[in-house]
């Protein structure tokens, strides 16, 4: 009978796992009364449980269609101060909508309705956006610098917290060049295509 070698992985997390323990029975445990030591078991006994016991995989990926942003947040537009930040507040508040929706989209497509949305990545590992810009020749008439259309999009990736997609989105980053196709008039899109990395 052979034996399940672990991974790599599973190796840094059993190394780990005593310190981070004995960091909870100690450090972490203030003062001699019984609620401090049964809080820094309690600990210990999580640390232990999520080094040995079997681990969640990933969230599936999730997509979210987002319109294009306003062209004047895109890159070195003159655009600044109040009427900046009204294009931004605009723009946020419309993709929360989306990316709500698309939460519950993709929730309803495992068989999930509940009441109140849970966090979709709430694992530890950073989480991957891949940006895909369908440009209509209105918006722009060429394809924009990568820093000019991520400064654009940040009105978009901040309604993924709003949206609880993600629980902070600063654990969010963009994974490779932004890609785009020439679409439609009125067919203009920004889809983010978002992964969680395995811790």
């Amino acid at each position: 009978m052979t034996t399940k070698q672990p991974s790599t992985r599973e190796e840094r997390r059993l190394r780990t796992a005593p310190r981070a323990i004995l960091a909870a029975l100690g450090r972490d445990r203030q003062g001699d009364h019984e609620r401090p030591w049964i809080d820094a078991a309690s600990k210990a006994m999580d640390i232990a449980e999520g080094a040995l016991g079997p681990q969640e995989p990933p969230p599936p990926p999730l997509t979210v269609e987002f319109a294009l942003p306003d062209r004047k947040l895109c890159g070195n537009s003159k655009t600044a101060g109040i009427q900046r930040g009204k294009l931004v507040k605009a723009t946020r508040e419309d993709a929360v909508k989306v990316a709500t929706q698309a939460h519950r989209d993709a929730l309803a497509a495992l068989g999930e309705e509940p009441d109140e949305l849970p966090i979709w990545f709430a694992g530890p590992g950073r989480v991957a956006i891949r940006v895909h810009v369908k440009r209509t020749p209105e918006w722009s008439s060429r394809k924009l610098d990568d820093d000019n259309m991520q400064r654009g999009c940040k009105p978009l990736q901040d309604s993924l917290q709003d949206a609880r997609i993600v629980g902070n989105d600063s654990r969010c980053y963009y994974d490779g060049p932004v890609t785009w196709e020439t679409a439609s008039y009125g067919q203009g899109r920004v889809i983010f295509t978002l992964t969680q990395e395995e811790d």
